[in-house]
Parts: structure tokens; C-alpha cells; sequence
């Protein structure tokens, strides 16, 4: 019982702290547009919500991440909504193996991986998510996947989205 609690509070804090994101990034490009010299202020450091203990991104995503970053094959309004400065921590430089990403206007799934009728993955979702059956590209392949988005998905980066593949 108390087990349940805690991870009820643990998900009320993830999804506060990925409310808080937009606000807090364009609060920390204001400051340092104020400043002349570092150190720059990082959006982390104006979160009431942020808990750096979960914020260990495993390395394999922090790679494909920062190869579309460095490939520019990210959209703008990722970089926006997507933890950068946590992304940033725990890259290795190793090439990532696999898909690297699946991406549709307004959501992006980095190193989806397949299991059955589900597909898992880092999924950076902006406030144009689709809903309902989506048909999502692969950049690497152009293939085509359709998965079911359920309705009320939030804007923001989520670790561990799982989602019905059609």
C-alpha cells in the first residue's frame, strides 16, 4: 500500500516537473540574457519539481540524441520540450544501434524498440501530439509505423512511453 503511494507521488512529481519545463527554460534564456559571463543558468535550475536522482538518462538514448542533434534532424520545438542539459550528462559517444528515432508532427520516439504489438522508447511529445492511430517515420529507413497514441497525452519528454503498435 504505501509502496503504491510513493510511486502515486513519484508520477505527480514527473508530470509537474515536465509542466514546469517550458517555463522554466524560457525563464533561464531571460537570465542569461542578462548575464555577461558564466556560469549560465541551466532550466533545471529554476524547477521546483525537478528530482536530479531520477534524472539518469540511460547513455544509449543520450547518444541517439545528440547524433540527430548533431545531424539536425531534430525539430525545433524538441530541443524546447526535451532535457537537454540531462541528456547531455551521460553521453558516451558510442553510435547508436538500431532505429535512432521515429518521429510525426509533434512527437518524436528515440531508439523505439519493438516487442510484439508494443513499441517503447524516449518520447518527446509538443503540444501539436497527435491522437488516437498515428503513422510515425523512421529517419534513418523512411519506414512507416502506425501506433495508437491514447488521448490526453501531454506535451513534454517521457522515458518510458509504451505504445500499441498496429
Amino acid at each position: 500500500m504505501l509502496q503504491a503511494l510513493e510511486q502515486g507521488k513519484q508520477i505527480e512529481r514527473e508530470q509537474d516537473h515536465r509542466k514546469e519545463l517550458p517555463t522554466a527554460l524560457s525563464t533561464s534564456i531571460y537570465a542569461n540574457s542578462q548575464k555577461t559571463k558564466p556560469p549560465y543558468f541551466s532550466p533545471v535550475d529554476f524547477c521546483f519539481f525537478h528530482n536530479p536522482e531520477e534524472s539518469r538518462i540511460p547513455s544509449d538514448i543520450c547518444d541517439a540524441f545528440t547524433e540527430l542533434s548533431r545531424d539536425e534532424m531534430l525539430p525545433t520545438w524538441a530541443l524546447e520540450y526535451a532535457p537537454v542539459e540531462d541528456l547531455r550528462k551521460n553521453v558516451k559517444g558510442e553510435k547508436a544501434r538500431g532505429s535512432r528515432a521515429w518521429m510525426t508532427k509533434g512527437l518524436i520516439v528515440i531508439l523505439p524498440v519493438t516487442s510484439g504489438n508494443l513499441v517503447s522508447g524516449m518520447a518527446i511529445a509538443s503540444e501539436d501530439v497527435p491522437q488516437g492511430k498515428t503513422l510515425l517515420w523512421d529517419i534513418d529507413t523512411q519506414e512507416a509505423h502506425t501506433i495508437v497514441i491514447p488521448p490526453g497525452t501531454e506535451p513534454g519528454a517521457n522515458l518510458n512511453s509504451k505504445w500499441i503498435l498496429l
